[in-house]
């Protein structure tokens, strides 16, 4: 004979799903620390004539807005690469210039 012991039957209890907020990096972010590292890099090596162009473009470019200060110092870093570029050109096509005319 099989013995049957004392069961309770247990009603399977439904336990909550715990939803936890999780705060996962925006491209938003990503672009503007693209930005300000293409700023820095454009301060960098403002002197060497195709990087010192590419730089600037590339971290003006990138720059999105939003509460943090990174895209906008990633903008000034930028353009004060950009400018520091335009004014190496021009002083090389004057030089260049004013060697030819000079002959």
């Amino acid at each position: 004979m099989a013995v049957k012991k004392n069961v309770k039957k247990v009603a399977a209890k439904k336990t909550p799903i715990k939803k936890e907020i999780v705060k996962v990096e925006t491209p938003k972010v990503r672009k503007n620390a693209t930005s300000l590292v293409m700023g820095i890099l454009s301060l960098m090596f403002w002197w060497i004539p195709v990087i010192g162009l590419v730089f600037p473009i590339i971290g003006i470019s990138t720059r999105k807005w939003d509460e943090s200060g990174m895209g906008t110092a990633g903008l000034v870093t930028s353009i004060i690469g950009l400018v520091c570029t335009a004014f190496l050109h021009l002083f090389w096509a004057l030089a260049i210039i004013a060697a030819i005319a000079g002959k």
